[in-house]
C-alpha cells in the first residue's frame, strides 16, 4: 500500500517518530511539522523522503502551503501534560487552536 505524501504533526516526539518509522516504507514523501518544544530532532529517521519543518501547527500560512501537497494527515502535535498544567493558555492555543487551524 502506498500512502504517497503524508504530513505528521508532532513528528519529532516519541509517538510521532515511531509512526514515521512505520510509514517510511509506504510513503513517497513525509512532511513533519514540529516546533521541538518537547520533541527531539534526533528522533526522526534520516531519509531523503522526509522534509522536516520546525514550526508550530498553529502557523496557518505554513499549512496553506503544505496541505495541498499531502494525501494523509497524522495529527500528533500537542502540549505535554507538564506544560499543560504549567500554562493552560499555551496548552489551549497549541492543542485546541492547533487542531482548529489544521482543520
Amino acid at each position: 500500500m502506498n500512502l504517497n505524501t503524508v504530513l505528521v504533526s508532532g513528528g519529532a516526539g516519541f509517538i510521532g517518530s515511531q509512526l514515521i518509522k512505520k510509514l517510511l516504507p509506504q510513503c513517497s514523501q513525509i512532511y513533519i511539522i514540529d516546533d521541538l518544544s518537547t520533541g527531539n530532532l534526533n528522533n526522526i529517521p534520516n531519509s531523503p523522503k522526509i522534509i522536516f519543518i520546525k514550526s508550530s501547527i498553529t502557523d496557518k500560512y505554513l499549512l496553506q502551503k503544505i496541505l495541498p501537497k499531502v494525501d494523509y494527515i497524522f495529527h500528533l502535535a500537542c502540549s505535554n501534560l507538564v506544560k499543560s498544567v504549567a500554562d493552560m493558555e499555551l496548552d489551549f492555543h497549541t492543542n485546541l487552536y492547533g487542531q482548529f487551524t489544521l482543520l
